[in-house]
């Protein structure tokens, strides 16, 4: 969030409220997030993911059972509290800053008792907000000041784009072939005047996968596989 320049559709602004991120949470960045979900608490590896609500965010009574549900910044207190594709959520952004105002600031949290009482409760949790959303629809200059660190996830250059693919082709168990790559740059990147984004290597790669198994063919990265991939992917809009 912060950037002058205007996002594109799929153009990721990570905001961190706190501290920048220490060392074994560095690989967990938002673009890792769970795609379907509006948040995730993470703390040491584990997830807790759900849709993000106002009543989320404070103690839930089962009467049945007399036990409270945790909120999600409680269970990530501690750890990180990721905030996927901030502003898509079913609350409205700006009711779910105001919810956030004295946490931030003052490091704890006040939560209610299905008694009406309220408890103070520590707020030690790096609060990451994810979006692609033009920060000004979003919020308030207010707000954004309470936001200390801004970072702009933009679109890989050839060489990233590229990189992403061979690490991709690795893990998946692909082989991959240089003169494809080029292949899958030139006709759909360059030809097309299509932007790169860092997802896609995952996404054609996995289709390519799915072809090669349903067709019992090698799994390899060929012409005819990254033309079947692309053309089922690819959508003009």
């Amino acid at each position: 969030m912060g950037s002058p320049r205007a996002p594109g559709p799929d153009r990721k602004k990570v905001a961190a409220t706190s501290k920048m991120l220490p060392d074994n949470l560095r690989e967990h960045s938002a673009a890792r997030a769970v795609e379907g979900f509006d948040s995730q608490a993470l703390t040491g590896g584990k997830y807790d993911r759900g849709e993000l609500t106002l009543e989320t965010l404070d103690l839930v009574w089962d009467e049945v059972h007399k036990y409270y549900e945790a909120p999600h910044q409680m269970k990530a207190n501690g750890g990180m509290f990721l905030i996927d594709d901030f502003g898509r959520q079913q609350v409205r952004p700006r009711d779910l800053l105001n919810r956030w105002i004295v946490p931030l600031e003052k490091r704890v949290d006040y939560l209610t008792l299905h008694t009406g009482r309220k408890i103070e409760i520590p707020f030690d949790v790096l609060t990451v907000f994810a979006t692609n959303l033009a920060p000004r629809d979003l919020v308030d200059e207010a707000f954004l000041r309470r936001i200390r660190h801004k970072i702009e996830v933009g679109d890989p250059s050839f060489e990233e784009y590229s990189e992403i693919f061979k690490r991709t082709a690795t893990v998946k168990k692909m082989e991959y072939d240089e003169r494809a790559l080029g292949y899958l740059i030139q006709e759909y990147y360059v030809k097309a005047r299509r932007r790169l984004r860092a997802v896609h290597p995952r996404d054609l790669i996995e289709q390519m996968v799915d072809i090669a198994n349903y067709l019992n063919v090698p799994k390899v990265v060929t012409k005819d596989l990254i033309d079947q991939a692309c053309a089922a992917y690819f959508v003009d809009l």
